[in-house]
Order: C-alpha cells, then sequence, then structure tokens
C-alpha cells in the first residue's frame, strides 16, 4: 500500500457538506443510516484501503473477519468522522464520553506545567478536544500539532463548523525547529499540546520495533521534544465502544511511558515476525525516502572496466520514477506507466515508449510496486521468491511477460529490515548492472 501521505482524499466538498449538514439538522441516527452506502461505496472503489483493512484484522485476530469484518471496519471509521462534526460543532453532549485517569493530569496542569498528549489513529483523536472543554477552566488551554494538508477537505469543512479552529493549530508542515518553538510557547503557558506518535513523515526521524509480527517504524520527535522541554507525557485515546459512547483513557507521566517503551523496545527486538512478503512490503512502503542515492555498476564482457553511472533516485505520489543522473553525464530519465523521457542539456527532450526499454519497463514495475506496499502489482509482472531475515534479506523478481524474460532473467533487490541497499538486474546475454542505494549527502 502506498505511503499514508500519497492516499488521495475520499469524496468531495459538496458530499462532505450535505452529510454534515444533515447531522446537525436532522440527527446523528440519519448519519448512522448514511453511512451504510457511504462505507459501501468506499469498500467497492478503496482497494488498497480494504487489502490494508482486511491485512490488520488477520493479524489481529478480529472477531470478525473478510468482507464483512472490512465493511464493518470502514463502517466505524466513518462513524467516528460523523462524531467529528458533533465535536466541533459544540454539541458532544449528544455524544456519552467519560474519561478515565484524569486526575494526575488536571494536577500536573493546576500546578503550572504544561504536558504532552501522545495520541495515535486509534478511535477519535478529536475526542481530546472534547476533554479539554470537560476539564476544568483554568485547564483548558490545547493546542494539536497537525498537517491541515492532509484530509484538506475534511479540515476546512471541519474549520467552518469552528472558526477558532485554525487558532489552537500548531501546523506540522513548519521546519522543525519552529514547531518545537510554538510547542515549547504552549507548554510554558501552563497548556496542552497533542501529538500523534504512532506514524511519522517522510524524512523525520524513527525507531523500528516489532509491532504485531512486524517491523514498523514509529516518529521519535514527540518524546524527544518532551525530553528537550522537560515536560510530562500523558497517553490520550479516544477509543470508540458503541453507538453512543466514547472513552479518553489518560495516563502516565514521562518515567512511566518511557518505562513502557523501553520495554516494547526491548521486547521487539526479541519478537520480530517471520519474514513474509506482505510484511517486507508493508514495512518498505510505510517509510519511503523521499529521494535517495544511487551509485550503478553495469558489467559486460564488452567492457574492459565497469562502467559507472551515480545519481538520485525518487518516487513521485503519481507512480513517476525520476532518475537524475549526475555522472559521467548529467541526464534526467523520468519513467512512467506508458513512456520514458530523456532529457539532457545539449538536446531536445527524448521520449518513447516504456515496453522499447525492458530494462527499464522491469526496474519500473518493480519499484513501484516494492515501494507502494503492492504485493498484487509485484505478482502481475513477476514471480516472486524472498530469502534471508530481517537483518538480510534478498527479493528475486523473475519477469512474466515473454518480451521481458527475453531479455532480462531477474532482478535481485537486497535489504535489511525495511532498507533496500541494493539491487541487481541480470539480463539473460550475461550482463549484470548492480545498483547501490544510498542517502542523500
Amino acid at each position: 500500500m502506498a505511503h499514508w501521505r500519497e492516499q488521495a482524499e475520499g469524496g468531495s466538498r459538496l458530499s462532505l457538506v450535505i452529510i454534515r449538514w444533515g447531522i446537525l439538522n436532522i440527527g446523528r441516527g440519519f448519519a448512522r443510516l448514511c453511512m451504510f452506502p457511504t462505507a459501501l461505496y468506499f469498500f467497492i472503489v478503496r482497494r488498497p484501503e480494504r487489502r490494508a483493512s482486511r491485512a490488520w484484522l488477520e493479524r489481529v485476530g478480529a472477531p470478525q473477519r473478510g468482507a464483512l469484518g472490512v465493511l464493518r471496519h470502514i463502517y466505524t471509521f466513518a462513524m467516528t468522522i460523523v462524531d467529528r462534526v458533533l465535536l466541533f460543532s459544540g454539541r458532544e453532549h449528544e455524544l456519552k464520553i467519560h474519561t478515565e485517569g484524569e486526575e494526575d493530569l488536571i494536577a500536573t496542569l493546576r500546578r503550572g506545567k504544561g504536558c504532552l498528549l501522545l495520541g495515535a489513529h486509534l478511535g477519535s483523536f478529536d475526542a481530546l478536544r472534547a476533554f479539554s472543554q470537560q476539564a476544568p477552566e483554568d485547564c483548558r488551554h490545547l493546542k494539536v500539532v497537525m498537517d491541515r494538508e492532509h484530509n484538506s477537505l475534511m479540515t476546512r469543512v471541519m474549520e467552518e463548523l469552528q472558526p477558532g479552529l485554525r487558532d489552537s493549530v500548531i501546523e506540522a508542515r513548519k521546519p522543525g525547529p519552529q514547531v518545537v518553538l510554538e510547542v515549547a510557547e504552549a507548554l510554558s503557558a501552563g497548556g496542552m499540546v497533542a501529538m500523534l506518535g504512532d506514524r511519522g513523515h517522510h524524512l523525520e526521524p524513527t525507531d523500528r520495533v516489532a509491532f504485531v509480527g512486524a517491523p514498523a517504524p514509529f516518529p521519535v520527535s514527540p518524546l524527544s521534544i518532551a525530553w528537550i522541554l522537560d515536560v510530562p507525557v500523558f497517553l490520550g485515546l479516544g477509543l470508540y465502544e458503541g453507538i453512543m459512547r466514547g472513552s479518553i483513557p489518560t495516563t502516565g507521566s514521562t518515567s512511566m511511558i518511557s518505562g513502557i517503551l523501553i520495554s516494547l523496545l526491548l521486547l521487539g527486538q526479541a519478537q520480530q515476525g517471520e519474514l513474509e512478503l506482505d510484511n517486507l512490503l508493508d514495512a518498505l512502503a510505510a517509510e519511503p525516502a523521499a529521494e535517495v542515492g544511487f551509485t550503478e555498476f553495469r558489467r559486460s564482457e564488452l567492457l574492459v572496466d565497469d562502467l559507472e553511472v551515480s545519481g538520485t533516485l525518487r518516487r513521485e505520489s503519481r507512480g513517476r520514477l525520476i532518475r537524475e543522473i549526475h555522472a559521467p553525464e548529467p541526464e534526467t530519465q523520468i519513467l512512467s506507466a506508458s513512456h520514458v523521457e530523456i532529457q539532457r542539456r545539449d538536446g531536445r527532450p527524448r521520449r518513447f515508449g516504456l515496453n522499447r526499454a525492458p530494462e527499464l519497463e522491469v526496474l519500473y514495475h518493480a519499484l513501484n510496486g516494492i515501494l507502494a506496499g503492492d504485493a498484487a502489482a509485484l505478482a502481475e509482472h513477476f514471480d516472486t521468491r524472498i530469502d534471508g531475515d530481517w537483518t538480510a534479506w534478498h527479493l528475486t523478481l523473475h519477469p512474466r511477460a515473454d518480451k521481458l524474460a527475453k531479455d532480462v532473467e531477474r532482478l535481485t533487490v537486497c535489504g535489511s529490515d525495511a532498507r533496500i541497499r541494493q539491487f541487481s538486474l541480470h539480463r539473460v546475454d550475461g550482463e549484470i548492472i548492480r545498483t547501490r542505494i544510498h542517502a542523500v549527502p
């Protein structure tokens, strides 16, 4: 599955406005009925999310799996979005919300010390806003670190319900130092700052631990900020418990959270799951690099020495691969599903069909399938085999199309953990093209 920031936002502004109007003017019962066809629509048209839901339900051993389990999963998610309308319109009294473990949090705030609320994409993160409104008046100062451009349609529809919402947001897309300064300002005033701690952005530092049978990257920034600013951390989750109930458990201080995380790290290193293709692709897709450097070595009986080519490689959200060659001669190669475009400084761009370049076609389908975490796309173009373990794995891809197999015997991708270190393309004529991957200086 593609990286979460590359997933297109579902629905249109008109549909969101209509649903919002129905919730506010007809009621939540109306919205519950509307969410059945909505969930069915997304179940049908959003294949990546459907596959991800099915895999997750299987992995955690959910009591209801298969198609009905996935449909229920999507419907439950839709209902948490419905509840956002009530939360942002000041009608949270229509929901039964109770909190657990808030005593220590309120006591911390009343001592004039700010604190960090660590949340996750579990239940409703926005329910923390409802908690802040239920807290004593002197403990209601809340800022939320969030990316307003992700799911921007939904964000703007909600902001129309609560015009002052933007003032309570610290924009996550700002430079890191500026985010830290704004967080520090809010905390120094004795307020709360809520941050998501379960998934990071492209270039954000992460720490990988075993999570439900496979390594997963978790951002280190939230706890690093808390450590730098010397503030306590509370875990805050808004859990959906049914039709009319919500629960917001809050627990822990800095020392307690740190202890739990350390235990998880130790257990994670001891419990890394068996290496399987789906797990590997999930790990690789979860943490794609925005841009990597490469050094390519082409070995052939026609060459006395290896031909060395170096540059950078990146994958765009639309699936295009961009190879910027720096040496020996500057050149840009743009690979798309249908064609290749080569741009050089000393001439006009050259454009031809991808099917005319077997090496590039194999590379395009392989890297797109791997970086998107799409096992089905890989299976469409290759026979796959995976060997090794998480410390050193090898993914071998044999082209299935006869026209490609006539030129390319196999592509072998090697790596460790969730990092691709090298891939080697073996031509039928014996020529080998090895590409080493490294960080951009």
